[in-house]
């Protein structure tokens, strides 16, 4: 005879849709932004930063000779919005959540980010290398052009490593304690690879050519690399 009070673990097998996101999340992914603890005073520099970051760039490119910059002028408001995208796209799993069910919405809100990101810096990157190919000019010729390369490469191997982690329990990394190791790495390593791009972009900021406000780069860059340094305090934590 089976025992009428089935333990907590016999209940939990038998419930196993309690943690899992409803059908329409799959297809209305929930944006939920605020993870738990939050330091009000640290999530406000991410979305200052972002409101100073975005507009910044779109203005400061398209209050000059749109005509004269010819393709190039898509590159900065685009990969500008993928910045931003990424550093939304951290923000939901910093902490990583201990609810299973929080621990999916919020996933699905990263990948949401992180695809709309992905796709906004292959159209900046595409649209800075056909500039390039239209006027003959040389491809990669200053580090700004030979680490945007790199973080395009590093970005794409981080996004298939972070996704085979998680992908069927991680079981193409070994599953269990090894893709937990190896998804705390991709973390760690985003996040660090998300300061190295706001240092380029600074870079960039003080070219002459450009006349950009020495200024304003300087606070908007140090607002985002403020809050990502609260956003991976988390992850060393962890």
């Amino acid at each position: 005879m089976s025992d009428p009070h089935p333990s907590t673990t016999e209940t939990d097998l038998l419930l196993p849709t309690v943690n899992r996101p409803s059908r329409s999340l799959k297809f209305l992914p929930h944006l939920e932004m605020f993870p738990q603890p939050r330091d009000k005073f640290s999530m406000s520099l991410v979305y200052t930063s972002l409101v100073v970051f975005v507009p910044l760039t779109w203005y400061l490119v398209f209050s000059g000779d749109i005509s004269a910059m010819g393709w190039f002028a898509l590159h900065p408001p685009m990969q500008s919005l993928a910045i931003a995208g990424f550093v939304l796209g951290i923000t939901p799993l910093q902490p990583y959540p201990s609810s299973t069910h929080i621990r999916q919405t919020r996933l699905i809100t990263h990948q949401t980010f992180i695809y709309l990101s992905s796709l906004f810096l292959l159209l900046g990157t595409s649209a800075m290398w056909y500039n390039k190919h239209l006027h003959s000019a040389k491809h990669y010729t200053t580090w700004h052009g030979r680490f945007g390369l790199l973080f395009v490469c590093w970005i794409i191997l981080q996004g298939l490593i972070g996704g085979l982690s998680i992908w069927k329990g991680g079981k193409m990394l070994g599953g269990g304690e090894k893709a937990k190791r190896v998804y705390k790495y991709h973390r760690l390593v985003i996040f660090t690879l998300a300061i190295i791009h706001f240092h380029f972009h600074l870079h960039v900021t003080q070219a002459p050519t450009l006349k950009y406000s020495l200024a304003l780069s300087h606070w908007n860059v140090f607002s985002l690399i403020c809050s990502k340094l609260h956003v991976g305090r988390y992850v060393v934590m962890e």
